[in-house]
């Protein structure tokens, strides 16, 4: 999607602006260093200029229509453009994300007449290659020995549902650059502003370049529940959310559930991080 040197160019400009530890969102608009759960670095730029760009890049070339329409919701959705806040992050030897889910971003009043949209699809746009380690894995949250792995392309773009359990897996050797944004969808019309000329098939389609999917015993069961919103990947994952109509009781019964399933993916991580000696 994006040429070495359009990828170089966005690596010195995160570069230039500086990196900092990666922090994790816990709920109530709070996030918090977790060195044991997120491990790595970020720095956030709010450049509209810029993601309009990536939009534009991605509507010429995707083949699937559920990047511009919410199937799964109760109601008419369509997507409008990114999330201008893009999150450039830096993994170096040692460095993973454990097991989430993405979390919904909602434009509040002062977004002014784009108040309401709603993010439902994540976007990384990979900048580099040539590290070892360090894929996105997709995982079963009920099994987490199933998981099928995206490996890193310069220049390529992964988009998937918020609600699809992944990692960033433990980087061995290299650094890994990457950014990472939402499509926002809205339930008003569609502006020419922000989708102009989409190319939309209405058949969906799958379209994986040879080699960004690493085989693995199960990556065929995987890569179809990608694609089935009725299978594992697509059911309501135990978000953290400070929506109103959850109780503080039920948010923090959720937060709790939450991190609980992720402790077995945390330590794995630890022990896969003293055998390569990269624990500091």
């Amino acid at each position: 999607v994006f040429t070495p040197e359009e990828c170089h160019a966005m690596i010195q400009r995160a570069e230039c602006q500086g990196f900092e530890a990666a922090l994790v969102n816990t709920g109530g608009g709070t996030q918090h260093l977790m060195n044991d759960y997120r491990k790595s670095k970020r720095v956030i730029i709010d450049d509209p200029i810029a993601a309009e760009d990536i939009w534009q890049r991605v509507c010429r070339i995707t083949r699937d229509e559920r990047l511009f329409r919410a199937p799964w919701c109760n109601r008419e959705m369509h997507a409008v453009g990114l999330n201008e806040r893009l999150r450039f992050l830096k993994y170096n030897p040692g460095d993973f994300f454990a097991s989430h889910y993405d979390g919904s971003y909602m434009r509040s009043e002062e977004a002014g007449s784009r108040k309401g949209e709603r993010s439902f699809i994540t976007l990384q746009l990979y900048l580099n290659d040539g590290f070892e380690g360090g894929a996105t894995r997709f995982l079963d949250p009920r099994d987490e020995i199933l998981g099928v792995d995206v490996v890193p392309r310069a220049g390529s773009v992964l988009l998937f549902q918020h609600d699809c359990c992944h990692e960033g897996s433990l980087l061995v050797k290299g650094v890994k650059y990457a950014i990472r944004t939402d499509v926002m969808f809205t339930s008003k019309g569609v502006g020419h502003e922000y989708a102009r000329d989409p190319i939309v098939i209405s058949e969906p389609t799958k379209s994986m370049s040879e080699g960004l999917f690493q085989a693995s015993p199960s990556a065929e069961i995987i890569t179809q529940a990608l694609n089935d919103s009725s299978t594992l990947f697509r059911h309501s994952p135990p978000e953290i959310t400070t929506d109103e109509r959850v109780g503080k009781n039920k948010l923090d019964e959720r937060r709790a559930q939450l991190f609980e399933g992720l402790a077995t993916r945390r330590n794995r991580c630890a022990v896969e991080i003293r055998k390569c000696g990269n624990g500091s």
